[in-house]
């Protein structure tokens, strides 16, 4: 619901969806984003609604910061969601809202 909302309602067409991820294998991350079926019809993938990726080795205020100069806004208008706490803390300290999802 979530995905369908943010990729269909007008409200969220000014919105900049962005992926940071911190792999070893940037290219079997970006494999599954494009395998990654929304659901919504049309055979969207999750790779057709992000504007922003940032698939590769470096710490997430290097991933926010190279999102915030792609995006064109200020990294206290950025939420970023993350399953792992010590993220959370480094990228809080750039002034971005962060929601932790254990």
């Amino acid at each position: 619901a979530v995905m369908k909302e943010l990729s269909e309602d007008a409200r969220w067409a000014d919105a900049t969806l962005a992926i940071a991820s911190c792999c070893d294998e940037p290219a079997w991350a970006r494999e599954c984003l494009a395998k990654f079926d929304l659901g919504l019809g049309g055979g969207r993938r999750l790779q057709d609604i992000l504007t922003v990726q940032q698939i590769r080795k470096g710490n997430k205020q290097f991933h926010l910061r190279q999102i915030q100069g792609a995006a064109g806004c200020e990294l206290s208008e950025m939420i970023f969601f993350d399953n792992e706490p010590y993220n959370c803390y480094d990228v809080n300290e750039l002034g971005v809202t962060c929601v932790y999802c254990p």
